[in-house]
């Protein structure tokens, strides 16, 4: 049983979408100072398994200043199961400004045997001139799925648009 969860970590390492602090352009600014940024997940048995996570990215003359302790993103699926789940933390866009200070994120989530689970997590973000200002201790967003089950979760907070 272990191995199988070790081959998952390593698979999934390789096929999710992660993206922290990599996109400042066109006068945009990002700071990040992060500590342990963890996302995991993987796939079995004709599932399929996806995952994005975007923290601290600035874009369109946006400025991002995200300080964080343990951002996590968990999940996976297995047979024949599907999931998706989607996090973003103290993104800017289109001369937005976020400030985010962060303890302890986490999102968890699964699929197994034919289900579905979909989560999306958003705090912090601001967009079109929109200014956001997070202080966080603790948010948790759990869920999953499982027996040709479905499970559609969405928390969005202190984002300014």
């Amino acid at each position: 049983m272990t191995l199988k969860f070790q081959m998952q970590v390593v698979t999934m390492f390789v096929a999710a979408t992660f993206s922290v602090c990599t996109l400042a352009a066109g006068g945009s600014k990002s700071n990040i100072s992060v500590d342990a940024i963890t996302q995991l997940g993987g796939a079995q048995g004709g599932a399929t398994n996806k995952q994005e996570m975007e923290v601290g990215n600035a874009k369109g003359g946006g400025e991002s200043n995200v300080k964080s302790k343990a951002i996590t993103q968990l999940g996976g699926a297995q047979g024949s199961a599907t999931n998706e789940q989607q996090m973003k933390v103290g993104n800017a866009a289109s001369g937005g400004k976020s400030n985010v200070t962060v303890d302890a994120i986490t999102q968890i989530g699964g699929a197994q045997g034919g289900a579905t689970n979909k989560q999306k997590m958003s705090i912090g973000n601001a967009a079109n001139g929109g200014t956001a200002n997070v202080k966080v201790t603790a948010i948790t967003q759990l869920g999953g799925a499982q027996g040709s089950a479905t499970n559609e979760q969405k928390m969005a907070i202190g984002s300014a648009q």
